[in-house]
């Protein structure tokens, strides 16, 4: 069965891929060509798929034409991740002859190497990038020249050389912007004056900035740019000033859009109201940070928010959860070191290139006169799609079969664990009965007692924090408060008592021929017992409590239903009073 329905997918994707083709051949290769212009990377599936219907029919287009395609080729692979990918397409490019290709395929370059924190190599494309915008005899149109003097702009920005930043800026004012080019280009003029002291945090010119990117929706860019400027009141000890400018950020846009600024919004509040002396804030804003910092390349938020967490944590005398932190925190610092020390090499090594730009430019026209540089790029760009799209097919072919096989392993796996599960008496990490042979022995245990009219009890036994020690203290140790806990719990039993695991931390244990008070007895010890665990033989020492709610048959009758109801009722106002402590239905 399995078999068939494996083999009516694969045709039927066949089928879809073919009609695909069929359904857009009539179709005019112009229409296809704006579309894919259009769309970029806003739809990167359909982007995809455009391209390789163009390349499919790329006798039909121009020359120039062709060219922007491995340009849309390159680009698409940036936005996916294909750094390495995308560089070797855009090296291509630079072979073309072309001016303008040449310039945006070194300013992609240039931002992908930034991308991958090789800021030294991203150095090497500034001579290149600066020998086409100064060749006079080249017109760049100057939507092309407004966004490599802003990719100029940012890097250096990055680099914290702001000199360098602003003579780019400089260049743009000579040019005739549109609404969404003097936004960009009033943002890295602001913050470049900033930091060069030119103007200060309060001046208007910073909220005209935020207004004149809000007028064209650009909502991600202005909260980028928030972010930046309150980390600049931080490095100046401005607590306040950072706390205002987040604070009316976010209660104006509602919705924060990358994670990256909600790490950064939440791991600067976290760090100016810490400077303040307000923990509470200050602890609330750091945990929050950790919930957006595992997938960043910015190490900068996590290591705020970790010497936030850690500070607090001493405050508070918990100095075992101070030290959890400060390991966090001395990683992510390295993290953060290196990338400094990054920036501060490829500034280095781009003042070395940028010696030899007069060899290095020799060196390409001698490449470009022996390359017959477009048939490389036809080449390259009509058989990589036809591989990528063969190669694609395979993939989600070979994916589904491979699904459909896991989900057939797991089905097999599972009914192979409940099977065991049913013939399993005792549970494997505590040796106690399991919860189905627990209630199986219980019930028959206490009919007999309800025979003979004798007292019998339930106690639910439930671990304290045990999600708290298992984030601090790891799991493993975790599972040894639970695994030598229930041993020490036995010693302090009968042999009249019978233990089962509930599920997780949660036991339950029925006694029998006790009375009240050898009931309760027996409950307190094994609170002391917990407590008095020796948890320093896993590492270090830390509390291990439990709490417990009884129930007996005087009270709640022989049923067991009831006697687990009404003892589960019982810890809970023991949870609810405070943990660490034993709670009888007859005194709730």
């Amino acid at each position: 069965m399995i078999k068939k329905i494996l083999i009516s997918v694969t045709w039927l994707l066949c089928i879809l891929t073919i009609t695909g083709f069929s359904n857009t051949s009539d179709r005019p290769i112009l229409d296809i060509y704006k579309q894919a212009m259009a769309i970029k990377s806003s739809d990167p599936k359909l982007s995809q798929e455009l391209l390789f219907r163009l390349n499919h029919r790329r006798e039909e287009l121009t020359t120039d034409q062709r060219i922007e395609l491995v340009y849309l080729t390159g680009y698409l692979e940036t936005m996916r991740g294909k750094y390495y990918r995308a560089l070797d397409v855009h090296h291509n490019l630079t072979l073309t002859g072309n001016p303008h290709i040449a310039l945006r395929a070194y300013a992609d370059m240039l931002q992908i190497k930034v991308l991958l924190r090789d800021y030294g190599g991203a150095s090497q494309f500034v001579p290149k990038i600066l020998e086409i915008i100064n060749n006079e005899s080249f017109a760049i149109p100057s939507n092309i020249l407004h966004n490599t003097l802003i990719t100029l702009i940012s890097f250096y920005n990055q680099l914290s050389l702001f000199d360098k930043a602003e003579t780019y800026i400089e260049k743009l004012s000579k040019y005739q912007l549109t609404s969404r080019e003097q936004c960009f280009t009033d943002v890295q003029q602001t913050q470049t004056d900033v930091h060069l002291g030119k103007i200060k945090l309060t001046d208007k010119s910073i909220k005209a900035t935020q207004n004149s990117c809000l007028s064209i929706d650009e909502e991600p860019l202005v909260q980028n740019y928030i972010a930046d400027l309150a980390r600049i009141y931080i490095e100046r000890q401005q607590y306040q000033g950072a706390i205002n400018l987040l604070n009316k950020e976010i209660e104006r846009s509602k919705t924060i859009h990358t994670l990256l600024n909600k790490a950064e919004y939440n791991a600067y509040l976290a760090s100016s109201y810490m400077h303040l002396g307000n923990a509470i804030l200050a602890e609330k804003y750091a945990l929050e940070t950790l919930k957006y910092v595992d997938n960043l390349n910015e190490p900068l938020p996590k290591t705020w928010a970790y010497d936030v967490l850690y500070k607090i944590a001493l405050q508070q005398g918990d100095h075992f959860t101070a030290v959890e932190y400060l390991k966090l925190y001395s990683n992510a610092y390295d993290e953060f070191t290196q990338l400094i020390h990054l920036k501060a090499l490829g500034i280095e090594q781009g003042k070395q290139g940028l010696m030899s730009i007069e060899d290095d430019v020799e060196l390409y026209d001698n490449r470009l006169k022996l390359n017959n540089a477009m048939q490389v790029v036809e080449k390259e760009g009509n058989d990589s799609f036809r591989r990528y799209r063969l190669i694609q097919i395979t993939i989600e072919v070979l994916f589904l079969l491979f699904i459909s096989y896991q989900v057939f392993s797991i089905y097999r796996v599972r009914q192979k664990i409940k099977v065991a599960n049913t013939n399993s008496v005792n549970d494997p990490s505590t040796k106690e009965y399991q919860r189905h042979e627990f209630i199986i022995q219980a019930e028959n245990i206490l009919k007999q007692q309800e025979a003979n009219n004798k007292l019998c009890g339930l106690l639910i036994l439930n671990l304290d924090d045990m999600a708290r020690i298992n984030l601090i203290h790891n799991s493993d140790r975790g599972d040894w408060v639970i695994k030598y806990g229930i041993q020490a719990c036995r010693k302090v039993c009968s042999n009249n008592e019978i233990i089962g695991r509930m599920g997780g931390d949660e036991f339950a244990i029925l006694m029998t021929e006790q009375s009240l008070a050898e009931m309760k007895s027996l409950a307190n010890k094994i609170l002391q017992t917990f407590q008095q665990l020796d948890t320093s033989k896993v590492s270090y020492r830390f509390d291990s409590n439990c709490s417990i709610g009884v129930a007996d048959t005087q009270t709640s009758g022989y049923h067991l239903r009831q006697l687990l109801n009404d003892s589960d009722i019982a810890l809970r106002t023991a949870k609810a009073q405070g943990k660490n402590r034993l709670v009888h239905v007859i005194d709730t």
